[in-house]
């Protein structure tokens, strides 16, 4: 009985590490090659420490819009048909934030990877927030996706906003 335990057990564990999601990338922002963040029309500046971006919104021009201040990373390694992924970053704001989180091409088009890779967010201030989006593309994709790409430019100005934790997955 104790085997048939043994086995029984053995074979859930390892039921359960296949079935995780895996990791693609998880990047690194201590270093500046990186991501990217990009504005117009609003000014924004950046400090980065503890593996975390912190972006300082300094002034706003009219009309405000949330392509106005963008940051991202890059993805080269393209997507599977058929294949489920999920991007998702951990955001903090010193005010009420709304956004956006989309995986698009990074020149050409800027198109989409897939009409449901992109999610209006709002968070709150001062709290830590998990945001994340999964999608599918239905044909193999290559070429260079900001993954994840953030529009930020809604924030108002004085806003601290720190980004953490950016990571790629393939779900199971």
């Amino acid at each position: 009985m104790k085997k048939l335990l043994t086995v029984l057990m053995m074979a859930a564990a390892v039921v359960t590490l296949t079935a995780e999601d895996a990791l693609l990338k998880s990047w690194d922002l201590t270093s500046s090659s990186e991501y990217m963040l990009w504005n117009t029309k609003s000014q924004c500046s950046k400090t980065v420490a503890d593996g975390a971006i912190k972006i300082t919104v300094t002034s706003i021009t009219a009309p405000a819009s949330p392509a106005n201040i963008q940051f991202w990373t890059a993805y080269q390694a393209g997507f599977k048909a058929n294949v489920k992924y999920r991007v998702e970053a951990t955001i903090v704001s010193t005010t009420n934030l709304q956004g956006e989180l989309n995986v698009i091409q990074n020149g050409g088009k800027y198109a989409r990877a897939t009409k449901d890779a992109v999610k209006y967010f709002s968070i709150k201030a001062d709290q830590p927030t998990n945001v994340s989006i999964e999608f599918t593309p239905a044909q193999d994709i290559s070429g260079t996706y900001r993954t994840p790409c953030f529009f930020l430019g809604n924030a108002p100005e004085g806003t601290v906003i720190t980004i953490s934790n950016l990571k790629l997955y393939e779900v199971k």
